[in-house]
């Protein structure tokens, strides 16, 4: 039962499920192979970012936070 605890309780404020995040960077990444492959295609000497193809804003998940099992080190005396 040692292995049992969440060794890195970092857990992400939500409005879905765990997983959905999963298809939002599946999707980014698409678009951005794809605008690298149109691109390349037509000659630019300057690829696209990953920013310029996804907007992270618009995922389902927003942000993170610590829920660890100790107060953080800033909040100690």
């Amino acid at each position: 039962m040692s292995r049992s605890r969440l060794h890195f309780p970092v857990l992400g404020y939500h409005g879905a499920h765990p997983g959905a995040e999963h298809w939002f960077k599946h999707e980014a990444h698409r678009a951005l192979r794809r605008a690298v492959h149109v691109a390349l295609g037509r000659g630019d000497e300057v690829l696209p970012l990953l920013r310029e193809v996804s907007n992270v804003w618009t995922w389902p998940k927003d942000g993170k936070h610590w829920c660890g099992w100790e107060e953080p080190r800033w909040l100690r005396k």
